[in-house]
């Protein structure tokens, strides 16, 4: 997705050039290596339903192999030659990591607000973040709205990590009562709303419409 949105973006400011081909394959190193880094961090087993390559290869060689791909991103930035990509990735890298950290403070705390939780963002299913006390945007709304029972639910299988049998599935009950769900989605339309928009200043064309579908696919995909 990343590296196509990179390629998709280039033809549409009407760029006819090369160098977006080695900086999309930059973005994508970027995103790999922090995919590789988080499943570490998250000690996960599973990435996308299949096993992770930490629980293939071990955890050293995937911190070692996310370093090189790192590594070799910030290469194909200076091998570009342009100090405003440069900054731009690196600082893109920074935030990430920025993001990662933020994780880790608000890991098992279900008093995480909305605005720490948007500045965490890093996508996984559900089923994932719940096992592994993550908390996520419809697991906030529904801490918000919950009574003082459904508060003691959440703090015990997310902050204690104390989880039996039958409880994802009550989870997955009070975010439906609380509409958790529904509102989580209207979010993403939201944020889909300001993608379409900033699209609005350019013209017809293949890659506008690729990009549109993008925008599309992620909202619908939330489902």
């Amino acid at each position: 997705m990343r590296p196509m949105l990179t390629l998709a973006a280039a033809r549409l400011c009407g760029y006819e050039g090369e160098r977006h081909m080695g900086l999309a394959a930059c973005v994508e190193f970027i995103h790999t290596a922090t995919l590789l880094h988080d499943d570490v961090v998250d000690e996960s087993d599973l990435r996308r339903g299949q096993p992770s390559a930490n629980a293939i290869w071990d955890n050293k060689a995937c911190v070692l192999v996310g370093d090189f791909l790192f590594s070799r991103s910030f290469e194909l930035m200076v091998a570009d030659g342009s100090l405003d990509v440069l900054a731009i990735l690196s600082n893109a890298s920074a935030v990430i990591a920025e993001g990662e950290v933020h994780q880790l403070m608000t890991a098992n705390d279900t008093e995480t607000g909305e605005t720490a939780y948007l500045e965490v963002l890093l996508g996984k299913a559900i089923g994932d973040d719940f096992r592994e006390g993550k908390i996520t945007l419809p697991v906030i709304l529904a801490f918000r709205r919950g009574n003082d029972k459904e508060r003691t639910f959440w703090r015990r299988t997310l902050e204690d990590l104390d989880q039996h049998e039958g409880d994802f599935e009550h989870a997955m009950e009070l975010l439906d009562k609380h509409k958790a769900l529904e509102d989580t989605l209207e979010r993403a339309r939201h944020y889909g709303s300001i993608a379409r928009d900033a699209l609005g200043i350019f013209g017809d064309s293949p890659e506008k419409a690729a990009l549109i579908e993008a925008i599309d696919f992620c909202i619908d995909r939330a489902y």
